[in-house]
């Protein structure tokens, strides 16, 4: 019998509990063999860490990466921009 404790429930599985899931169609055999090794601690979880971060990631640049560009299209977006707000700018201070 495997007891499984949250912060505020616990709760007690049977290896039959997992068959009885099995037979249901709800786990697949290798499934409940799985879940059934590591809640009864036959095998103890291992800790996943990502690998750390060296400063050559962050300092060099990468080949694939697409640098953002300044275009035509893109100063014309901003001009507009700013043509708008200047515009509003004036209605509401001489309106």
């Amino acid at each position: 019998m495997v007891i499984l404790k949250a912060k505020t429930a616990s709760v007690s599985l049977r290896h039959a509990d997992l068959q009885a899931a099995v037979h249901d169609g709800v786990l697949t055999p290798a499934q409940a063999h799985e879940l059934w090794v590591r809640w009864s601690g036959q095998v103890r979880m291992q800790e996943t860490r990502p690998a750390p971060l060296m400063a050559s990631d962050y300092l060099a640049p990468r080949a694939s990466v697409a640098w953002p560009r300044f275009s035509s299209t893109t100063m014309l977006y901003y001009v507009g921009g700013v043509l708008a707000l200047g515009v509003m700018t004036l209605v509401m201070t001489l309106g």
